[in-house]
């Protein structure tokens, strides 16, 4: 098994690219190109609203981001919803990041960071109304554990929502295979 200091010294690594790739959304994840999107950056902040949607989010809704990376999500809904947000992550630099993109947004006291680890969350039982994985579900170790965590700190009739990658059903061609051996061979946790 990979130790979690070896996933937050990637993530540390990889913090430069977050903010190239993140076209000003502070994102790090794949876009929505719904009708009208017309930006990269965009596509980032639909993939944001499709998590929410359809929910209505207040300023007493308590959300929980799992794997929060430098905070992009959790300022985002927070300043377009009022919501309170608890970012959790590996990589200790981040929670300063985000803290900081809190700060200049002015969401700060309605967002907290800190280090803990997806697969042992350390919550009160019925502590959030949301629960997001923005691309992260896939790095719970043992999923029906962490599906049962999520129940555990879900308010009563509260939502998780996920958006994750895949591998299509169909059979990839001999390019597709190429291409995908090359993302899995960059992963610091085995596919």
């Amino acid at each position: 098994m990979i130790s979690q200091e070896k996933v937050a010294n990637y993530y540390q690594h990889l913090t430069p690219s977050y903010f190239s790739y993140a076209s000003g959304s502070y994102g790090w994840h794949y876009g929505v190109w719904d009708s009208g999107v017309k930006s990269f950056s965009e596509s980032l902040l639909q993939s944001n609203k499709r998590l929410v949607d359809g929910l209505d989010l207040n300023t007493n809704t308590q959300i929980l981001d799992v794997g929060s990376g430098i905070g992009g999500f959790a300022v985002w809904v927070a300043k377009n919803f009022g919501c309170s947000v608890t970012g959790i992550t590996l990589c200790e630099s981040h929670i300063i990041l985000s803290e900081t993109l809190a700060a200049l947004n002015q969401v700060l006291p309605q967002c907290k960071f800190q280090m803990m680890d997806m697969n042992e969350m350390s919550f009160e039982d019925n502590r959030f109304d949301l629960i997001i994985n923005q691309e992260t579900f896939c790095y719970a170790i043992d999923k029906k554990n962490f599906l049962s965590e999520v129940h555990r700190v879900l308010k009563p009739g509260g939502y998780w929502r996920s958006a994750d990658f895949a591998v299509q059903e169909l059979p990839l061609t001999p390019k597709e295979n190429r291409k995908l051996k090359i993302v899995l061979d960059g992963f610091h946790i085995p596919s």
